[in-house]
């Protein structure tokens, strides 16, 4: 009895794990794909991101396709001290490797 007991416990610990794969894309995920947009200008310090923010996310299924659209707010520097607010959004697809990034990465 106390060996069926734990065989249940341990699939409902995997299928626990399994759902928290399906989880959405976090700020930190958008801001990863904020910044490879930008790479080649943080590289040569063109442009410094002071922060970045996730403002609101918004969850979606279309036709059977699974999305989440992150809305965002960043304030970058220019190498002339000059600084911007700029807000967007970042569209994720649900893929089964994890969520697709418009850049074609998977966060």
């Amino acid at each position: 009895m106390r060996i069926p007991y734990l065989v249940f416990m341990a699939i409902l610990t995997l299928l626990a794990a399994s759902c928290a794969g399906d989880s959405i894309p976090s700020e930190s995920d958008a801001r990863e794909f904020y910044e490879n947009q930008w790479k080649s200008e943080l590289e040569d310090g063109t442009i410094k991101i002071i922060r970045f923010d996730k403002i609101n996310g918004k969850y979606d299924e279309v036709m059977g396709i699974k999305f989440y659209e992150l809305e965002y707010e960043a304030e970058i520097e220019k190498s002339n001290g000059e600084r911007n607010i700029i807000k967007g959004n970042i569209v994720f697809q649900k893929k089964i490797r994890g969520w697709k990034a418009p850049d074609g990465k998977f966060y």
